[in-house]
């Protein structure tokens, strides 16, 4: 029998270092939170949020603020035999590949790239262990994941979507990762509150990569992020950046081509998406200023006569007496 190529047991990691597949395969490093189940009243709730990597180079992803240690020897979640989801399972390759067997079919994972599978789905993820490699993950559900319209866009990132290396994303997992390990008596509500933030970012940033690639206009990407944030709050600067155009350029572009300035476009489209629940009649006006991430039942109410010219109490009766 011939030899085996010594190529083929060899990995380049992403500072340049070479490394035996034999050093990869060794042991994985593995950082896995589960938490206990929560009351549905407390909306998106989390039941797990772990981290796998092995290889070196890879300090400046996994390791980048403090993580919670290593819980002895964990078992991965991978490369197992299939599984079946108990709730809905969001993972982020963030260096290396890996495969996805689904429905007798295969998805290439790359870097960069989402999985997102909902409850009852049978799968496997198979990381190519040869090459250093570093994938987060958590599972979460709750009933209020099809009542909240920022967490129904999850179906857009099924089963696979590339939405390329986000900080933004790497920091919101590791922050899960934190929270989950304090054990506090808020670490559910912090989570869910997290997890929704997560979804919001994974979405824009699909939607972004999508745009990017079809050559769209700074003013339609910076549309599809505001429209991924209308229930929490972003600031022009950091649409800016996601853009990839300085702050300045994205208010004189925006007004140049829809009269307005950015933040304003983004208050407008807040207030149409509320006017949708003060059509329900019986919401009130502070969990509608809640959920669109006002400050106060009042900020929204001064917000809204700005934008629609009278209080939302009076364009509720107004528009309930036509229906």
């Amino acid at each position: 029998m011939a030899d085996q190529d010594p190529d083929s047991r060899i990995g380049i990691t992403d500072d340049g270092q070479v490394v035996h597949a034999a050093a990869l395969t060794a042991g994985p490093r593995i950082r896995q939170v589960s938490l206990p189940a929560a009351t549905e009243r407390l909306g998106v709730t989390c039941s797990s949020v772990g981290m796998e990597s092995a290889g070196y180079g890879l300090s400046m992803v996994a390791d980048h603020g403090r993580q919670p240690q290593e819980q002895g020897r964990q078992p991965s979640r991978f490369d197992g035999p299939q599984q079946l989801t108990q709730d809905w399972l969001l993972a982020y390759m963030i260096t290396g590949s890996a495969a996805l067997e689904l429905d007798g079919g295969g998805h290439h994972i790359a870097q960069g790239s989402v999985v997102c599978l909902p409850p009852q789905r049978a799968y496997r993820i198979a990381i190519d262990r040869t090459h250093p490699y570093c994938i987060y993950y958590l599972t979460f559900g709750g009933q209020s994941m099809r009542e909240r319209k920022v967490c129904t866009a999850i179906d857009e990132l099924s089963p696979t979507a590339e939405i390329d290396l986000c900080q933004d994303v790497i920091g919101i997992y590791q922050q899960l990762l934190e929270i989950g390990a304090s054990k506090t008596v808020d670490a559910q509500r912090e989570l869910g509150a997290s997890i929704v933030l997560l979804v919001a970012k994974l979405v824009n940033r699909l939607h972004e990569h999508r745009k990017t690639n079809l050559q769209s206009s700074p003013v339609d990407r910076a549309k599809a992020i505001m429209s991924a944030h209308l229930f929490d709050h972003i600031g022009i600067g950091e649409i800016a950046r996601e853009v990839g155009i300085p702050t300045s350029s994205l208010r004189r572009t925006f007004r140049a081509a829809l009269g307005v300035p950015p933040y304003h476009y983004f208050l407008q489209c807040k207030i149409e998406a509320a006017k949708g629940d003060l059509l329900l009649g019986n919401v009130p006006l502070r969990a509608i200023a809640e959920k669109f991430c006002f400050a106060d039942q009042y900020h929204f109410s001064r917000v809204f006569v700005r934008i629609a010219g009278c209080r939302p109490s009076e364009w509720r009766r107004a528009h309930h007496q036509r229906l």
